[in-house]
């Protein structure tokens, strides 16, 4: 399982969302106000009065992509199911994304404050550079167990 150097793209991808918990991706700041989003909560409580919820949407996101990508390691046996797997665990990636511009967006109005892309925005990325490497992999070795089979 580990043999595989997709295998360890893969475990990359597992740990890394697990950081947007305990790093902030963010900062909004208005004057002296001023408080942190992570991935599923903020640093200060009195907010959540002033936001209105917690961002439990890109709680969602993040855990469905690491459950995905645990899924497609524990799916090596059948490269072209664990292709799909990455692939969709991409596409939550990307979606995960999408939320978090649209929420921070949505927030920053809605307060009228600033916000302050922060350093925790690049474990996700990271993590999608990681389930590329780790797609391009499961392709490469697929190609090879093709070109086995076509030579006996």
């Amino acid at each position: 399982m580990i043999q595989r150097i997709q295998s360890l793209y893969l475990l990359l991808a597992i740990v890394l969302p697990v950081f947007t918990y305990i790093v902030p991706l963010g900062q909004f700041s208005q004057g002296e106000t001023e408080f942190a989003l992570y991935s599923c909560h903020y640093d200060a409580e009195q907010v959540a009065a002033l936001a209105g919820r917690m961002p439990y949407g890109l709680l969602i996101l993040s855990l469905a992509s690491i459950a995905l990508a645990v899924v497609a390691l524990l799916g090596f046996k059948n490269r072209v199911a664990q292709l799909k797997k990455v692939t969709w665990t991409m596409a939550v990636q990307v979606l995960w994304f999408v939320a978090c511009g649209a929420y921070s967006a949505s927030l920053a109005s809605r307060l009228d404050m600033d916000f302050t892309p922060g350093i925790g925005l690049v474990f996700p990325l990271l993590s999608l550079v990681c389930l590329v490497m780790a797609r391009r992999g499961i392709r490469h070795d697929e190609a090879l167990v093709r070109a086995a089979d076509r030579i006996r």
